[in-house]
């Protein structure tokens, strides 16, 4: 390929990733941090936490809408933050947003088996998601456990071995995915499936691992200083196969529909590239089975399920579509090592002998 365009192309893709780390950083400091779930669930729990010093005091506020049963992960960051920067402001605490961005595309980029571009690209394509233009978003635990799952993709390159040290660690970021968001466990039970279904009886062993170290001390814990809590939003008796189709049609309707052609061409570029299928096929069954288990939860929802649907789908696939970037760009960097192998070295036609006579 052409220097100078090998030199343009990092170029516009570096540009876009300093944009957008730029704009994420101007959105989360131009106010405080708000929102519903920052100030009724995350927000309140840190500030709480900071406050008492105690796990037991981020538990105090437990009415049914703020989620006593959430885990921890994310107000312990932001009270850890709020130490460091001598004192609670929501003003301050912000500053974690385009950190946690900053450090899911270089995740991003270090997880992709390819080309500089290609890793390049992966990091611009995260730091353009839209999620971080979202100012009311700011304050969410999904950019914390979009990080922990990314860092965990990057330490697991396929290109690397993992040694025991590197799978420790990465079960660690695993457990501490399960302990962001109730996502992630959603998730680590997905990839479970994913390798029990694929025969991977070892690489089962992982999310087996994450979800005992992330999940089961944190529900002792709870149980044992709050009692059993219900999910708020969720019940086996409120289960209805309607719900699922409403569920459905939203998604299509406001997810999918208006980025149709994205989905497209992600679509092609992954049919496209059948060794990053093939080096990508249980994470790619992974995300498969943890949508469907997303969409299933909606049939046990007590709120009104197309209000729940609309405005929970794009926080939902919102870690999805940041792994699938990595996937992608690898999809890309296939697709255009493709024709440049019917090259030579100098980047002229390779020559074709003449048919026999």
């Amino acid at each position: 390929m052409n220097r100078s365009l090998v030199l343009g192309v990092r170029i516009a893709l570096l540009l876009s990733l300093l944009v957008g780390i730029g704009t994420a950083a101007l959105i989360a400091v131009r106010q405080p941090l708000w929102g519903n779930d920052y100030v009724a669930i995350w927000g309140l729990k840190g500030k709480a936490l900071f406050l008492t010093g105690s796990l037991e005091g981020s538990l105090r506020p437990q009415a049914s809408w703020n989620h006593p049963e959430y885990p921890v992960a994310w107000p312990a960051l932001l009270s850890m933050t709020a130490s460091l920067t001598g004192g609670w402001d929501d003003l301050r605490v912000a500053v974690l947003a385009p950190l946690l961005l900053a450090l899911s595309a270089t995740c991003a980029a270090r997880a992709v088996r390819g080309s500089p571009e290609a890793r390049l690209l992966a990091a611009a394509l995260v730091a353009l998601l839209p999620f971080y233009r979202v100012p009311i978003y700011a304050g969410y635990a999904e950019g914390l456990l979009a990080t922990l799952l990314l860092a965990a993709l990057a330490l697991w390159r396929e290109d690397r071995p993992a040694g025991a040290g590197r799978i420790a660690f990465g079960v660690i970021l695993l457990a501490l995915a399960a302990f962001t968001k109730k996502e992630g466990v959603l998730l680590l039970l997905a990839f479970l499936a994913a390798s029990l279904l694929g025969r991977r009886w070892r690489l089962a062993a992982v999310p087996a691992a994450a979800l005992l170290l992330g999940v089961v001390p944190w529900r002792i814990w709870l149980a044992l200083h709050v009692g059993a809590r219900p999910d708020a939003d969720h019940a086996a008796g409120a289960f209805a196969l309607a719900k699922l189709g409403t569920a459905l049609r939203v998604l299509v309707e406001g997810e999918i529909g208006p980025n149709a052609l994205l989905v497209a061409i992600g679509a092609a570029l992954v049919a496209l590239a059948p060794e990053t299928r093939r080096r990508r096929g249980t994470l790619l069954s992974t995300l498969g089975l943890y949508v469907l288990a997303l969409l299933a939860t909606f049939g046990f929802t007590v709120l009104d399920v197309a209000w729940h649907a609309r405005f929970t789908w794009d926080r939902l696939l919102f870690p999805v579509v940041a792994i699938l970037v990595v996937v992608l760009a690898e999809a890309v960097d296939e697709c255009v090592a493709q024709p440049l192998a019917l090259t030579s070295p100098i980047g002229q036609a390779t020559p074709v002998p003449p048919m026999p006579q």
